[in-house]
Order: structure tokens, then C-alpha cells, then sequence
């Protein structure tokens, strides 16, 4: 990530046009819901924190529940394609059963196991994370 280095008192600024300040923006929305949870991932503070304007934010996400959505589709990617591509290589049902059994253990030792605590009920709750999970799970 290019960062401004400005003088005292002046905020830091991203240097990043389109998918990568986009991005930029889902990663530090995905670790803030990490920290602090649902309550703690507010538009404005994130775009303080990244050194960009609300506007800016809301420009690539228009409300909270598109980044929400991003971050999720993200989420599930990451979680299901090693799987996928483990079983694609397993040569019997038992190997299978084996690597997504693996994979889920070691989901549950990273980071992001607090993440999917808080985004798997909020499928329950919105259309579009629902239709994610069952798309990529289903």
C-alpha cells in the first residue's frame, strides 16, 4: 500500500485509483469488523483511517451493507476455493471427507474465524450475503 507521508498533524493519505484503493477500503473494513465487531465498523472512522474522505468511501461502497456484501463475497472465496481445490485432487470419498474436514480446522485457527462468526448470521438476516454463501457453499 503507497502511503503519503505528509508533515505533523496532517492525516496520511492512500495513493490507490479503482480496485486497489477498493480494495484497500475492504481490508480495512475486514480488520476493523475483526477488532471491533459490527458496531465498530463506521463509514466515516474508516475513511479517517485510511486517509480518504466519506465520500470517497461511500463512492465505491454507497452504504454499509455493500461493503458488507464485498467483504463477505471475499470471505467466502477465500474460504471455499482451497477446499475446492483440494477435493478436486482427492482421489477417493474419504480423502474428500478428509481435506474439508482439514480445511475447516484450519479456518477455525485463523483470524477471520471471529469474522465469519458475525457475517454467517447476518446471511440469515440479508438477501444478498444469503444468496453469496448458497452460491459458493451450496
Amino acid at each position: 500500500m503507497t502511503i503519503k507521508k505528509t508533515e505533523p498533524g496532517r492525516k496520511k493519505s492512500i495513493r490507490r485509483k479503482g480496485p486497489q484503493r477498493r480494495q484497500t477500503i475492504v481490508d480495512a473494513a475486514r480488520q476493523k469488523l475483526i477488532d471491533a465487531g459490527l458496531p465498530g465498523l463506521v463509514m466515516r472512522d474508516l475513511a479517517e483511517s485510511l486517509g480518504i474522505t466519506h465520500g470517497n468511501v461511500q463512492y465505491y461502497f454507497s452504504t454499509k451493507d455493500d461493503l458488507l456484501i464485498a467483504i463477505f463475497e471475499q470471505e467466502v472465496k477465500r474460504y471455499t476455493e482451497p477446499m475446492h481445490d483440494a477435493i478436486d485432487l482427492a482421489t477417493s470419498r474419504s480423502a474428500r471427507i478428509s481435506t474439508i474436514f482439514d480445511s475447516a480446522i484450519e479456518e477455525i485457527r485463523s483470524d477471520s474465524t471471529a469474522l465469519w462468526m458475525m457475517l454467517h448470521p447476518l446471511a440469515r438476516q440479508n438477501e444478498s450475503l444469503r444468496a453469496i454463501l448458497a452460491g459458493e457453499i451450496g
